[in-house]
């Protein structure tokens, strides 16, 4: 649903709708040696029930994506 990346392009933190409708977000990175996206870190037990809701809480456990909502 919503795509957050980080400055150097290498880290994004994806925010998700599950199926039965509350959100979720999951931190990966970008792997240049597979050249592919993986997860990095833990975060797909996160539990919200809205899309702000999602954002606030990967910008509260994510460090890099508070600063880049700064910008």
């Amino acid at each position: 649903m919503h795509t957050i990346g980080n400055i150097d392009k290498d880290r994004r933190v994806d925010i998700y709708r599950r199926r039965d409708g509350t959100f979720g977000f999951e931190e990966l990175r970008y792997a240049t040696e597979e050249q592919t996206w993986c997860p990095f870190g833990c975060y797909s037990e996160s539990f919200t029930e809205t899309l702000a809701g999602a954002i606030s809480e990967a910008s509260s456990r994510v460090q890099w994506v508070s600063a880049r909502m700064l910008d």
